[in-house]
C-alpha cells in the first residue's frame, strides 16, 4: 500500500482564515441588530446574517479544500457540496435564533451548539463530497 501525502497552498489558507474572521465577524455584528429592530426588518437582519455566517462557514472550509494539494485528481459532487451549505445555513440559523430571543445562559450555549453542530455537519458532509481517483 502506498501512502498519499499532500502539500498545502499557504496563500489560499491565509485568505480563509481572513474570509473566516471578517464574516464571523461582520455576522455577528448584523444578528445584534436583530434585537434592535421589528417586523419586516427582524426578519432581514435575521436571514442575512444567517446566510453571510453560513456562507463564510462554507467558503473558509470549501477553500482550505482547496488549499490542499494532492498527487492525484480531487472532484467534487455538486449535490453533496449544496447539501453541505444547507447544513451550515441550518444550524447557523438556529444558533443565531437562539441567540436573539430573551439571551439567556442556556440558550447562549445551545447557540453554540447549534453553531459547532453546523460546522461539523457541514465539514463531513463537504468531505463525502470529494471524490478521488483510486
Amino acid at each position: 500500500m502506498q501512502e498519499i501525502t499532500g502539500t498545502y497552498n499557504v496563500t489560499f489558507v491565509i485568505v480563509s482564515i481572513i474570509i473566516a474572521i471578517l464574516s464571523s465577524y461582520i455576522a455577528l455584528d448584523m444578528c445584534s441588530r436583530i434585537n434592535r429592530t421589528t417586523g419586516w426588518q427582524k426578519f432581514y437582519w435575521f436571514i442575512s446574517s444567517s446566510i453571510l455566517m453560513a456562507l463564510g462557514i462554507w467558503s473558509m472550509h470549501f477553500l482550505s479544500m482547496l488549499a490542499y494539494k494532492l498527487p492525484t485528481q480531487v472532484t467534487y459532487e455538486p449535490g453533496m457540496v449544496t447539501l453541505s451549505v444547507i447544513c451550515a445555513f441550518i444550524g447557523t440559523s438556529i444558533a443565531f435564533y437562539l441567540s436573539s430571543i430573551r439571551l439567556t445562559v442556556l440558550r447562549l450555549m445551545a447557540g453554540g451548539i447549534c453553531m459547532g453542530a453546523a460546522i461539523a455537519s457541514m465539514h463531513y458532509v463537504g468531505m463525502m463530497a470529494m471524490r478521488l481517483d483510486g
